[in-house]
């Protein structure tokens, strides 16, 4: 016996709210469409939406069952997140970008990217800086940062916190930075990874990288990739 799943539905409460949000998503108009089943045909895989009021239906929304949609990068994964509910933030899960959000009827639904080096090498971030220029180590209080040091707000690294980030070129303490990603810190000891976050108009090789990070980094077996 051959067994295939071929499509999908989902609950909701108002066809045309539920319909517009799916349009938004999947950047297509509605294949199928009436008042109590409408269907989005994507690449082949259906995705119904079931007015289950309409047929006096009972229905509990809720995160039992999550249809996942892959994207092709991690900007299209924050493009498509803007504006929505979040319940679960973009974390890095091994080789993969994962988030959960709430469509406009309650239903929880997952999105998923390829992680993928080149795509974050050259990326523009912004990063809340907790431990600024000149400031302590919290628990190492004879580590003093020689340069500002935080994280990506909103991206969970594999260690279940906020993706941390050095950056280069500022030479004053401060509280928030913007600029381009230049480099990935891989630690083959330690399941986190850095990035090197510096001014726009700024280039580093990975010697003077590493004469800038090695306070800290000489504690790891890392290795800086461009």
């Amino acid at each position: 016996m051959e067994f295939h799943i071929n499509s999908l539905y989902l609950c909701v409460k108002d066809m045309d709210r539920a319909i517009n949000f799916y349009e938004d998503i999947f950047e297509q108009k509605v294949t199928e469409k009436s008042d109590i089943y409408s269907v989005f045909d994507v690449n082949g895989f259906r995705l119904g939406l079931f007015a289950f009021e309409k047929m006096n239906e009972p229905h509990t929304f809720g995160s039992n069952c999550l249809p996942s949609i892959n994207v092709d990068s991690l900007s299209s994964m924050q493009e498509k997140l803007k504006g929505k509910e979040l319940c679960f933030p973009i974390t890095r899960i091994k080789d993969n970008f994962v988030a959960e959000f709430i469509d406009s009827e309650g239903n929880h639904l997952e999105i998923t990217t390829t992680y993928k080096l080149h795509e974050i090498i050259g990326k523009n971030v912004t990063v809340t800086v907790d431990r600024p220029l000149g400031s302590a180590h919290p628990k190492y209080q004879d580590m003093i940062y020689p340069i500002n040091y935080g994280y990506i707000d909103v991206l969970m690294a594999q260690d279940g916190e906020e993706q941390d980030a050095y950056i280069l070129g500022v030479h004053e303490a401060v509280d928030t930075f913007t600029g381009h990603i230049i480099a990935v810190i891989k630690r083959s000891d330690d399941v986190e990874e850095k990035w090197v976050v510096c001014p726009e108009n700024s280039t580093f090789t990975k010697d003077e990288i590493m004469e800038q990070i090695e306070f800290q980094e000489k504690y790891f077996n890392s290795e800086i990739i461009m």
